[in-house]
Formats: structure tokens, sequence, C-alpha cells
């Protein structure tokens, strides 16, 4: 049987972990160590990188998460706030989770953590994770577009956006109104049509430092492009396109400006900017079941697929149920949206809902 031991990420396997992800095709920008400098200088979490190595002490696998104190106690996730960044394996170690599951619970027996959550793995039988004692729960839909060898106008344009979606009909009309697409990092821009986006869905906003991090460290592979009607920003959307996939993460809006179809020509955009790059996927990323947001995804021909946490104890499953607590905060801020954008309590709360 192999020999497996899991340590503390070092700057020393700094090399090794980016050929990891290089080489590794589940990879994600979530996966990254600039990521890791994002979360840390933002919120002050406490990173929990560790490494699998094997008998010969190369690196195998990468584990990265962080320690956080959230209302419900100390918890360790991997990783917070997006449905992706979870421990990852070179291909041919993949039957090695069970180990990480093992590592994961001794934490919860020596009572370092109240719970943990990992997220969205790949190649998991079941029994790695029942055994370990975790248990699976249903997170959100993720819809995605595979564009790998397609041409834009003769298999998107002309192929997936149907008569009946009428997708191609909304494009036109935005640019039939004047509205165009700029590709800019105006930080400030993005930030003001982002707070009006979290306003109207009364949700509690991630600070604006948390953005121009982003900026700071994440270079080329984070985007901003803007719907512009004149002089007049009318939405915007950050995208991370990142190795193979165009991951698109915050669209954001002025809704006043809905008839312009300014959201659509920004989703039309990122699409045939991914296709003309040669990417493969176009992610569409995280979407709450049974909401607008999902209508709004399968009108593009976009597929779907569910994302999935890894839980334990299995007694936490209903206490970090994500919808539960949305659901029941939403009826108080969507009547009082300011609560959360005007006073800035949201953004001071927002680092304890991971």
């Amino acid at each position: 049987m192999d020999q497996f031991n899991i340590v503390p990420l070092s700057k020393m396997d700094y090399k090794d972990y980016n050929v990891l992800l290089e080489l590794n095709e589940n990879a994600t920008i979530f996966h990254t160590l600039e990521w890791k400098k994002v979360l840390e200088e933002t919120f002050n979490y406490i990173p929990e990188y560790n490494c699998l190595k094997n008998a010969k002490d190369e690196l195998v696998g990468i584990l990265p998460a962080f320690s956080i104190r959230t209302l419900r106690g100390k918890a360790i996730i991997s990783q917070p706030f997006f449905e992706y960044g979870g421990p990852l394996l070179a291909s041919q170690f993949e039957n090695s989770y069970l180990h990480i599951f093992k590592f994961y619970k001794h934490k919860i027996d020596a009572k370092e953590a109240k719970y943990i959550e990992l997220k969205n793995l790949s190649a998991i039988e079941s029994k790695h994770f029942e055994s370990a004692g975790f248990i699976k729960q249903f997170k959100a839909y993720d819809f995605y577009i595979d564009v790998r060898g397609k041409d834009f106008e003769r298999d998107i344009w002309f192929g997936l956006y149907t008569k009946k979606s009428r997708v191609r009909n909304s494009v036109r009309k935005a640019i039939d109104s004047g509205v165009r697409i700029i590709e800019n990092r105006d930080i400030n821009q993005y930030y003001k049509l982002y707070l009006k986006t979290v306003e109207r869905l009364g949700s509690a906003p991630y600070p604006k430092k948390l953005f121009e991090i982003i900026e700071k460290h994440m270079g080329s592979n984070v985007r901003y492009t803007f719907a512009y009607l004149g002089k007049t920003p009318l939405a915007a959307m950050m995208s991370f396109p990142y190795k193979r996939r165009n991951l698109l993460v915050g669209l954001v809006s002025d809704d006043s400006f809905q008839e312009y179809r300014a959201n659509d020509l920004l989703y039309n955009e990122q699409i045939e900017y991914a296709t003309n790059q040669n990417f493969d996927i176009v992610d569409f990323g995280r979407t709450r079941p049974n909401s607008f947001y999902e209508r709004y995804k399968k009108k593009w021909g976009a597929s779907r697929c569910d994302m999935f946490s890894y839980i334990c104890p299995a007694s936490a499953k209903e206490e970090i149920n994500p919808y539960k607590f949305y659901l029941r905060f939403s009826r108080i801020t969507t009547k009082a949206p300011w609560l959360l954008t005007k006073t800035g309590i949201g953004s001071r709360l927002i680092k304890y809902f991971p």
C-alpha cells in the first residue's frame, strides 16, 4: 500500500505546487497561491495550506484551505466564497482522497474546528468521504458552455443561440441602441455598479478592498468588461480567464437601463472572447436553484451540473445550509437594502459567511 504524508506547505514547495496546477485540468484560479494572498490580505483569514507527499517526498496533492472565525464557530473551509478550490491531486493519485478526508476528520476529533467544508472535489467514490465521517451536500448549480474547437459565428451565434431563446435579438438590440463593450480596469466604476446590484438583491457586499487586492495579485487572470451607452456605464462583468476556462464571476448593472440589454451584450462578448481565444469552457458560475439567474443562464444554451460540498461532522449540514440563511435574511434586507450597503455593515459582516 502506498505511503503518504500530509505536511504544511512551505515556500520550498511553491514550484512543485505550481507545476501540479499547470498539469491538472481541474485546477482553478482559486487553487493558486495568488488567490491565497487575496484572501489573506482582504479578510485576514489564517491559511491552512498543506501538501500530500508520497514516500519519495514528492508533492502529489495540494490542500488549500483557510481557518475562519464564522458566526457559527471556527471552521476550516476549502475554499471560501466560491464553490471551487478544494483539495487537488495528481491524476494517478486520485485514489488517495481517503488520506485527505481522514486528515481533516482528525482536526474535528481534536476540536481544532467546529466543522470542515471541502468544495467541489472531483473523482471521489462515495466510500472515501462516508468512511471518514463526511457528508455530501448540494450547494448550487453550475452552468457552462463547451466552446472547445468551436467557431463563434457558425457554432455559437447560429448554432447554440436558437430563435426560441431570442438571444440574437437581444444582442442586436443592444448594439443598435448604441451600447458598446469596452475593456478597462476601472475598479471604482465597477464597484459603484456592484453596490447597486447587491443593494437590489438585498445581499451583503464584499468590501472594495477585495477588488483592489484582486487587481494587485491576479494580473492578466482577471478581466473587466463594461457596457457603455455614450459615456454612461450600464453594466459590467468581472471574469477570471484561467488556463482553458473563462469563469464569469461578477455581472453587475444599473437596473434603470435594463431596456438596453447590456447584460446580454456582455455575456455574448465573454462567450465570443473565449471562443476566439481558444478556451475550452465558458463557466457561468454558481447559481442558486429556482432563481431568476438559473432561467437566465439556460437561455444561452448552457449545460447544467451540480456542485457539492463535503462536510464534517454530518450534524453541521443543515446549520451551514447557504439558502436557509439567505432566504431568511433577504426578507429583511430587500425591504431595507441600505442597511448593508450604505452603513458599511454588510462589507464587515461578509467575512463571517464564507
